[in-house]
């Protein structure tokens, strides 16, 4: 199925930051965010999810609903951290979940091309540490892995800043949409990309083959 998050990607290259901030935002009703973001993830079985920031409401019972994948959630409140770890004590027992403490989001203390699906909304990051961040979770993601990322619209100039650090980081534009999402009858304006990260393409170097001389001698 389709994400409805997902835009024509003619659409996507063609489109300025500017010139987006300027369209009307797409609106969703919280649940069907959620349920847009997880067709988007396509998600496999026995991958590995990572979610920065994963908040009062982590994703992981929507993630184990469709999939049999390992989730790992980090977040910079210790009480945040508590909570999800008593409330999912299960399936931490059964080795597909984890949740820890961060000082700063940006750190993601894992080894790099470690995770095949990265989302973080509203992540805790600063303009300064943006970029850090952006390079950090380009390096804990496989080749040709996913990240979904949502920050909030605030001034023009703040949210055009953060699309263009995007736009010049490493990763790979699959979508990018201007949305309002829906909840407990409030709105919140938000940009929403979808990154890959590009397979790398190793050029192999045509072999010379030294052919001796006496081959040739009669």
């Amino acid at each position: 199925m389709k994400s409805v998050l997902q835009a024509p990607v003619a659409a996507v290259l063609d489109s300025m930051p500017a010139d987006i901030l300027n369209d009307e935002p797409r609106i969703f009703k919280q649940e069907d965010f959620v349920t847009s973001l997880i067709n988007t993830l396509e998600l496999q079985p026995k991958q590995r999810v990572l979610e920065l920031n994963f908040g009062n409401e982590p994703l992981i019972t929507n993630f184990f609903e469709k999939e049999n994948i390992f989730y790992f959630g980090l977040e910079t409140s210790e009480n945040l951290v508590v909570n999800a770890s008593e409330k999912f004590a299960l399936p931490i027992k059964k080795r597909k979940a984890l949740f820890d403490y961060v000082e700063e989001i940006e750190e993601i203390p894992y080894v790099s091309n470690f995770f095949h699906r990265i989302v973080s909304l509203q992540p805790t990051v600063s303009l300064f540490t943006f970029p850090t961040f952006l390079k950090n979770a380009y390096k804990k993601l496989v080749e040709n892995g996913t990240m979904v990322l949502q920050f909030a619209k605030t001034t023009y100039d703040d949210t055009l800043q953060i699309m263009e650090t995007v736009q010049n980081s490493n990763f790979a534009i699959s979508d990018v949409q201007f949305i309002s999402v829906e909840t407990n009858g409030e709105f919140e304006d938000s940009i929403v990309y979808t990154l890959k990260k590009p397979i790398k393409i190793v050029k192999k170097e045509p072999k010379v083959i030294i052919i001796p001389k006496s081959i040739f001698s009669y």
